[in-house]
C-alpha cells in the first residue's frame, strides 16, 4: 500500500474510531476473590512489553487465584513469534493486515476473544496506538485499567508519566493490590 493510501487509511481509522460509542462501565465487581478473567492489550513491539505482561500475570495470579489470562498483542514490527513467547496465556498476535481498509477486524480468533466479557481489561501501553485503541473500544469489561491520556474509556487510571511498559505493569499491579485487594 502506498504512503498516500496508508495516510488516508489512518485518517479514516481515526474518524471511525471517534464515531464508536463507548459504553461506560462501573466498578461493580472487582473483588480479588471473584476475578476470573483478565485481558491484556499491548503493543509487543514496544520495549519491555513481554516483561510487563509476565509481571502483570504473576502479580494478578497471586491476588486472584482463579484468574485466566488472555493477551492480544499488536505486532507492528513483525517480530518473529519465537521472540514473543508468552506462556500460560490465551494469546493472539495481530498486525495491520488483520484489519480491513476500513478497520474491520478480519482475525476470527481476535473476534472471538473480543466477544467475551472480562472482569479486568488492561491496556498495557505507554502511548496511543490506533489499532490497539480500536480493539479496546470493542472490549467489554468491568474494570478497564490503563495509563492516563491513553483512552477515554478507562475507569481505573494510572496517573503517571511512565514511559516504560514494565514499570507501568508494576504500577498497575501495586495500585490494584493497594486499592482492591481488601474488597
Amino acid at each position: 500500500m502506498g504512503l498516500f493510501c496508508e495516510k488516508l487509511r489512518t485518517k479514516i481509522g481515526h474518524y471511525l474510531n471517534g464515531l464508536k460509542k463507548v459504553e461506560k462501565t462501573t466498578l461493580e465487581s472487582v473483588k480479588s476473590s471473584e476475578v476470573k478473567s483478565l485481558l491484556i492489550l499491548s503493543d509487543i513491539s514496544m520495549p519491555n512489553t513481554l516483561q510487563g505482561i509476565n509481571q502483570l500475570k504473576k502479580a494478578f495470579k497471586e491476588m486472584c487465584p482463579k484468574i485466566n489470562f488472555t493477551a492480544i498483542n499488536f505486532n507492528s514490527k513483525q517480530l518473529e513469534r519465537s521472540e514473543t513467547l508468552i506462556s500460560d496465556t490465551n494469546k493472539e498476535y495481530i498486525s495491520e493486515e488483520d484489519f480491513s481498509f476500513f478497520f474491520k477486524i478480519n482475525n476470527e480468533t481476535v473476534k472471538e476473544y473480543l466477544s467475551r466479557e472480562y472482569d479486568i481489561i488492561v491496556l498495557l501501553t505507554t502511548q496511543k496506538q490506533l489499532y490497539i485503541d480500536f480493539l479496546f473500544k470493542y472490549t467489554r469489561g468491568v474494570l478497564l485499567i490503563g495509563k492516563k491520556n491513553i483512552s477515554e474509556q478507562l475507569n481505573f487510571i494510572v496517573d503517571s508519566e511512565i514511559d516504560d511498559v514494565n514499570k507501568l505493569a508494576e504500577t498497575i499491579s501495586k495500585t490494584y493490590k493497594m486499592m482492591f485487594l481488601n474488597n
